[in-house]
C-alpha cells in the first residue's frame, strides 16, 4: 500500500480506534504521501501516531473532536506540505508543534476554539503559502501580538475571518507577498495596512467599518476585488479608488447617504472598473 490511502477504509476494515494505534504496526504504510482520517471520531492523537511516515505530505484530521495536540505528535512528518485540522475543538496549539515541518506549504485550522497562539508558531516555515484560521476567537489576542508573521515572507493567502478582532494594526506589515486576504466578519472600525502591493483579493465585508481613509488602498497595485459590504460606510472618497483597474467591488448593505452612481459620474470614476456590482 502506497500513495494515496484512506485510513477511513482501513478503519471500517479492521474495527480499529484510530486513536489506539501506531501506523507503524499497519503493513506497507511508510510510503505513504496522502493520508485521509476526516470524519474518524478522533479525542486524542496520541504520540507516535504518525511514527516512520517521513514521505507524507498530505495529512486530513478535520471534522473530529480533537481538543488538544502533544507537541510532538508532528514530529516525524518530515515532508509534509498540507495540513487540515479544522472543524475540531482544539484551544491551544504547543509552542514547537510544527518545528520539524519546514516543507509546510498550507495550514488550515480554522474552525476550532483557538483563543491565544504561540508567538512564533508559523515563524520557521519558510515554505509556507495558505494559512486559514477562519472562525476562532483571536480577537483580544491579535491586538498585543503583532509579530506573529513577522517571518511569514512567503505567505500568500490569510484568512482571518470571524475572529472578533477589533484592531489588526501592524499585523500584516511583513506580509509582502500577500495575494488573498480575507478580514471579513470580524469588528474592524478602521483598516489600514503598511504594503499591500500584492493584494488581488481583499475581503473586508461585515466589519464596523464607518469610512476610507484616501490613502486606504493606495499602495495597492494589484487589487483587483474588493468586498466591502454590509459595513457602516456612509460615503466613499472619490479618490479612494485613484488608479485602481477592479474587476469586482462589492459595496451593498452600507448607509451611504449619497448616491454613489451620481459621484462615479461627476468623478468619471467608472474608467477604475472593469465590472461593478454594488446595488442592490
Amino acid at each position: 500500500m502506497s500513495g494515496k490511502t484512506d485510513l477511513r477504509e482501513i478503519i471500517r476494515k479492521t474495527q480499529v480506534n484510530p486513536t489506539h494505534y501506531k501506523f507503524e504496526k499497519i503493513d506497507g504504510v511508510e510510503e505513504l504521501v496522502e493520508l485521509n482520517l476526516f470524519g474518524s471520531r478522533m479525542v486524542e492523537i496520541p504520540n507516535g501516531l504518525f511514527d516512520g511516515l517521513r514521505y507524507l505530505r498530505s495529512l486530513e484530521l478535520e471534522f473530529n473532536d480533537l481538543r488538544e495536540l502533544q507537541p510532538t505528535v508532528f514530529s516525524d512528518l518530515v515532508s509534509l506540505e498540507k495540513l487540515n485540522l479544522s472543524k475540531n475543538s482544539i484551544r491551544e496549539l504547543p509552542e514547537r508543534i510544527f518545528s520539524s515541518n519546514k516543507n509546510l506549504k498550507k495550514i488550515d485550522i480554522s474552525e476550532n476554539r483557538l483563543k491565544k497562539i504561540p508567538q512564533d508558531i508559523f515563524n520557521n516555515l519558510p515554505e509556507l503559502r495558505s494559512l486559514n484560521l477562519h472562525r476562532n476567537n483571536l480577537g483580544e489576542f491579535i491586538p498585543s501580538n503583532q509579530n506573529i508573521f513577522s517571518r511569514c515572507d512567503q505567505l500568500q493567502v490569510l484568512n482571518l475571518r470571524n475572529n472578533y478582532i477589533r484592531d489588526i494594526a501592524n499585523l500584516l506589515d511583513n506580509l509582502k507577498d500577500l495575494k488573498e486576504l480575507d478580514l471579513s466578519h470580524n469588528s474592524l472600525k478602521k483598516f489600514r495596512i503598511k504594503d499591500g502591493r500584492n493584494i488581488k483579493i481583499l475581503r473586508l465585508n461585515s466589519n464596523e467599518l464607518t469610512s476610507l481613509d484616501v490613502k486606504t488602498f493606495v499602495l495597492m497595485d494589484s487589487l483587483k476585488e474588493i468586498y466591502l459590504q454590509n459595513n457602516e460606510l456612509t460615503t466613499i472618497p472619490p479618490e479612494v479608488f485613484q488608479g485602481k483597474r477592479l474587476i469586482y467591488l462589492d459595496l451593498r448593505g452600507n448607509p451611504l447617504n449619497v448616491k454613489i452612481r451620481q459621484l462615479w459620474e461627476r468623478h468619471n470614476l467608472k474608467k477604475f472598473f472593469e465590472t461593478v456590482e454594488i446595488f442592490g
